[in-house]
């Protein structure tokens, strides 16, 4: 080997903090809308790595420059304030660079919130259909809210319903009637005088959403084949699904879930989702899963509501090339004739041999024979007495007794 001489030089070693400041008017921030940020100009002889932003006592990380980006010198970092009231800050800003080093710069945040709230979501949505009687009702505003501040109510023509109501976060309300509402009934949801964390009244000053009860629209699942239920490890059979799904309603579409989580969709066997009786299926290979027990359901759904049927069990099992699991004589003791089930861990060509305790081979059969696929085979009627089964494939050999008695 010829050695090598690599030659390198250092640079000077980066003992210098970054500079970072806000942009500020006589270090105060003046800030009347949440969705405009604060800034600060950044720069570093070596690069910025990140700025830290505090108010409140709470850190914020900015990883990248005001366009996403990593920063560059100079740069600018943004900041958006979160759903705080209108009052005074002290906002500090960090600066780091890759040396470890960090810049510093403080300012105070005139914080007066003129922006008023509104719903950005409910659900049900406006002029949708529900299923429940008694449905969970959630209202979404644009920011932060004083929990204790509106009032609503809920009405169906001119009889209004009690509920309960509790807040999720900050700006998600949580409503739900306590008594059942009438099926078939168009419901008005009304919200007044809700304010945010500045005091600023929702816009409008109310806001209202209807939606309608629907009565009957259940989805029923039964489940008419499963075949097979259980299978090998590696198989690349498919178990065909078959079921039947119901509804008031046009069903409008239906899957396979697969422990909870997996979900696989499943076809109409018309061709379509357009009627409110479908039968549905799906072939699916479970031999490329490990092996163990899957719970399998068939969720189905209208327009107005999903479903799940009971789940069934789907056994995946381990299975040699050759081995005595592999090969069952029943019934064993048997006054007749006697069958043998064999399955093969993959395609093989195989021969089975049976013998009495003279070792004269009274049956014979040979082949080739397809993996992970069941074969039973007739066993000719012996006499009484004692018996062997001896199955060779490859380099492998299976051998059982069986008796014979009157």
């Amino acid at each position: 080997m010829v050695p090598r001489i690599i030659t390198f030089r250092t640079g000077a070693q980066d003992n210098n903090n970054p500079i970072i400041t806000i942009i500020s008017d006589n270090d105060t921030v003046r800030l009347y809308d949440r969705s405009i940020p604060i800034k600060a100009h950044v720069w570093d002889d070596y690069g910025i790595q990140k700025v830290e932003w505090v108010i409140n006592s709470q850190a914020y990380i900015s990883p990248t420059n005001c366009n996403g980006n990593i920063y560059g010198n100079p740069d600018t970092s943004c900041f958006y304030i979160p759903d705080i009231p209108a009052d005074t800050y002290k906002i500090i800003a960090y600066a780091y660079d890759y040396s470890g080093n960090v810049g510093i710069d403080t300012a105070y945040l005139d914080y007066q919130d003129t922006v008023k709230p509104y719903v950005v979501f409910t659900d049900p949505r406006d002029n949708s259909y529900g299923i429940s009687p008694t449905p969970l009702i959630t209202v979404v505003f644009s920011e932060g809210m004083d929990t204790s501040s509106g009032s609503l109510e809920i009405r169906v023509g001119s009889s209004t319903y009690p509920y309960t109501k509790y807040w999720e976060d900050s700006r998600t309300l949580k409503i739900r009637n306590t008594t059942p509402l009438p099926y078939d009934s168009t419901v008005k949801v009304v919200l007044r005088n809700y304010r945010d964390l500045s005091g600023n009244i929702m816009v409008g000053d109310s806001f209202s959403f209807r939606f309608t009860i629907i009565s009957n629209a259940e989805v029923f699942v039964r489940i008419l084949n499963v075949n097979p239920n259980t299978v090998y490890k590696g198989s690349p059979d498919s178990t065909y699904i078959l079921a039947e799904v119901s509804s008031r309603y046009n069903i409008r579409g239906a899957k396979m879930v697969i422990n909870g989580s997996v979900e696989v969709p499943m076809f109409a066997k018309d061709g379509s989702f357009d009627e409110p009786v479908e039968t549905v299926y799906v072939r699916y290979r479970f031999g490329e899963f490990e092996v163990g027990e899957y719970n399998v359901s068939i969720k189905a759904w209208n327009d107005y509501v999903e479903r799940s049927s009971e789940p069934f069990i789907i056994k995946v099992k381990s299975i040699g090339f050759l081995d005595k699991e592999n090969v069952v004589i029943y019934p064993n003791p048997t006054k007749g004739q006697a069958k043998l089930r064999v399955i093969f861990g993959a395609n093989t060509n195989a021969v089975i041999e049976v013998f009495d305790l003279k070792v004269k081979r009274v049956y014979h059969k040979e082949g080739s024979f397809d993996g992970f696929k069941t074969y039973e085979f007739e066993l000719p009627k012996l006499p009484t007495g004692l018996y062997l089964v001896r199955i060779r494939a490859g380099d492998k050999k299976v051998e059982k007794w069986f008796s014979v008695i009157k």
